[in-house]
């Protein structure tokens, strides 16, 4: 009987020292550091439309503008023009809807207390 109360001790006390040891390896465990982000833009678009007298400027070259940011002249890495006709169907050419007048009348002389209710 004396044996099994000393082996009792012994487990009690390696229990309790197990707990103590992994209590001390779960805290000493470093912080992680704080996560920051960084965003670098390597491409921004800049659509123009170019008109003079109603006209559209055509044959325009890089070498023909200049982009700020924040009062700072940026580099211009590439250029590309899109030139669109947009074409008309013949049929819609042809047939020209008549113009149409609406008229709006507001009765605002006659106030009805129960509508605005």
């Amino acid at each position: 009987m004396h044996i099994r109360k000393k082996r009792n001790s012994y487990r009690f006390l390696f229990i309790a020292l197990l707990f103590f040891f992994l209590n001390l390896n779960l805290n000493s465990v470093p912080e992680q550091e704080k996560l920051q982000e960084a965003v670098t833009v390597t491409a921004v678009e800049v659509p123009v439309r170019i008109f003079h007298k109603g006209q559209v400027v055509r044959n325009l070259k890089k070498e023909d503008f200049e982009v700020y940011e924040n009062g700072v002249k940026q580099e211009i890495t590439a250029f590309e023009i899109i030139s669109r006709k947009i074409s008309i169907p013949q049929e819609e050419r042809k047939t020209h809807q008549k113009k149409r007048l609406f008229i709006l009348i507001f009765n605002i002389f006659d106030y009805n207390e129960a509508v605005g209710e």
